[in-house]
């Protein structure tokens, strides 16, 4: 939860103030070239009050006494509430809330103006607040779900990453790469319904015990279905879609080419290249080269070629993340 100073600091704007001696015409107009609802009123550096389009529509307007010279002193409200700069948004919004009132001067221990907050700006900023509260849940909860596949959180990290970069190389959508790094982290979720000793077996699995881990994608679909979110619904997308493969051979459902969402073909990707390179309970890590030609190789059978050409592209920017994020040190030692 930010402060009301850390707020101020993002926005890097000085607070636009003028005189009680101003006119309502110089303060309308300075209020519309900044594109603001209200003015602090400043008398001798000190807070006199705050002139706002609400007061200037209540006391002029709506009396019938319009008067562009009208003087700032005459509309302004003196009884003015503050804030102090180490009270968090969250504070401000209560306060505001409980005087209703739009804005906020926040003042330092010498009743010094430091800067105005409007309500809109603590609701934008309580909106951003609990969508990145959503994503780290989001990012948990994938991470908690490769623990219990014996992996470490480090794989949702990585391939959430590999996706991204591919996604935003391939489409050049920004928005919709940034969503798809954050519903990556989801792919997996559905093997919360699939039991440890399948999960973890130090051995590949036999027919029956593959079968039921091929059911994480459908459990996955399950779990996030009937989710309003953007990201949760491209979770599900991912969920239901990444073990699909190019030639129609997948899981769940046999999708076959473009019939796979794009999500799930990216995703399917970068899954596949971090788990070839990572350690698990049934297999040593592949070198680097290995997993790329393995990658290379499957074009137009396991995956999308034109994906695998934009993989082939980015691998420096893959690598690099791969470095970063490389916490399973064995991974990169054997083989």
């Amino acid at each position: 939860m930010k402060t009301l100073r850390q707020l101020l600091e993002e926005r890097s704007r000085a607070p636009l103030a003028i005189s009680p001696d101003d006119s309502v015409f110089a303060a309308l107009e300075l209020m519309a070239k900044h594109d603001i609802g209200a003015l602090l009123v400043m008398r001798d550096e000190r807070l006199a009050g705050i002139f706002s389009e609400r007061d200037y529509a209540r006391k002029v307007i709506l009396s019938g006494k319009s008067s562009m010279q009208t003087l700032v002193r005459e509309i302004m409200t003196e009884d003015v509430f503050y804030g102090l700069p180490e009270q968090t948004t969250d504070q401000a919004m209560a306060l505001m809330n409980d005087r209703h009132i739009r804005h906020l001067p926040v003042l330092d221990a010498d009743k010094r103006v430091i800067g105005m907050l409007s309500i809109g700006d603590l609701v934008r900023e309580t909106a951003k607040e609990l969508r990145q509260s959503r994503l780290e849940a989001i990012h948990l909860l994938g991470r908690a779900v490769e623990f219990k596949d014996h992996h470490t959180g480090q794989h949702v990290i990585r391939m959430s990453h590999y996706s991204q970069i591919i996604a935003l190389a391939f489409t050049g959508d920004e928005l919709w790469a940034d969503r798809l790094f954050h519903a990556a982290a989801m792919h997996d979720v559905g093997k919360i319904g699939v039991p440890d000793r399948i999960l973890g077996k130090p051995a590949r699995l036999d027919p029956p015990e593959w079968e039921v881990m091929q059911k994480h994608s459908v459990f996955g679909g399950q779990i996030l279905a009937g989710n309003t979110s953007d990201v949760l619904q491209l979770a599900q997308e991912i969920a239901v879609s990444h073990h699909e493969q190019w030639d129609g051979s997948g899981y769940p459902r046999g999708l076959a080419g473009p019939d796979i969402p794009l999500s799930g073909r990216i995703v399917a990707i970068a899954d596949v290249f971090d788990a070839l390179t990572s350690r698990r309970p049934y297999k040593d890590a592949w070198q680097e080269d290995k997993a790329v030609r393995y990658i290379a190789d499957h074009a137009d059978i396991h995956f999308d070629p034109e994906l695998v050409s934009v993989f082939l592209e980015q691998l420096p920017a893959i690598q690099a993340v791969r470095g970063q994020y490389a916490k399973d040190n064995d991974d990169r030692l054997t083989q």
